[in-house]
């Protein structure tokens, strides 16, 4: 990739060619082959890059690390697919969302009646018989943050993968965790539990699926951001005008 004049002044602070940009494995939105890396993301997060004429590399790191990464802002990094709330608006830029969740659904086992019963959201965290499993450090949108905080349902927290936490809810070790569609969908058809007795269960008050924006460290200047931003409302604009 063509490295401009242009973009090397927009690094401030640095000697940098390419801007370093984190993700890490979690299908659909990033999977890595090789040196390629790809997914609904990955895929939007380099057109972005590529079309704004601003050269990239991916690295890959657990997400926790990224947002500590980025807080810390000891150099010009960004970060793909991450859902906007004011802790993180506090110490990292944000640009224009590059993609949206469908809405978000609930992986639970076929046969956790405490769970299935359920067609509200609050009714469901408020039910001291089954266990809520989170990913410790996540954000799961406004909406959910708000409600789990407000309800403060039975929980537990782990730093696994998702295949693991859906293979503790398996084996019972929790009872439900909340995930967008697409995204479930996905694992599901990867694990391939010998259908595990998992299943989706949808719920009538949950909202459009949540956005997920590129966020980077204040090292990475507003006119870099600028340039992201010109570019996600471009193509937002042709996806309108295609579907109209």
């Amino acid at each position: 990739m063509i490295v401009t004049a242009a973009y090397a002044c927009l690094l401030r602070g640095t000697d940098a060619a390419e801007l370093k940009v984190l993700f890490h494995a979690r299908a659909p939105y990033y999977s890595q082959s090789g040196e390629q890396v790809t997914g609904l993301i990955a895929d939007r997060t380099a057109e972005v890059f590529q079309k704004a004429g601003i050269a990239f590399f991916w690295e890959e790191m657990p997400p926790k690390r990224q947002l500590v990464t980025i807080s810390k802002n000891l150099e010009p990094v960004c970060a793909a697919g991450w859902f906007k709330n004011p802790e993180r608006e506090a110490f990292a830029r944000y640009t224009l969302p590059i993609y949206q969740d469908r809405p978000t659904v609930v992986l639970t086992r076929q046969d956790a009646t405490a769970v299935i019963i359920h067609k509200r959201i609050d009714g469901l965290l408020a039910d001291v018989r089954a266990t809520l499993l989170i990913r410790d450090g996540y954000s799961y949108g406004a909406f959910l943050d708000d409600r789990i905080n407000a309800v403060k349902p039975k929980m537990t927290a782990t730093s696994q993968t998702n295949a693991v936490m859906a293979d503790m809810i398996t084996r019972g070790r929790a009872d439900y965790m909340f995930m967008a569609e697409e995204e479930a969908i996905s694992l599901l058809g990867e694990l391939a539990f010998d259908g595990g007795g998992l299943a989706l269960h949808t719920l009538d008050d949950m909202p459009v699926g949540n956005k997920r924006h590129i966020i980077c460290s204040q090292q990475v200047s507003t006119a870099i951001i600028e340039a992201l931003d010109r570019v996600i409302e471009a193509l937002n604009e042709a996806k309108v005008d295609d579907a109209s």
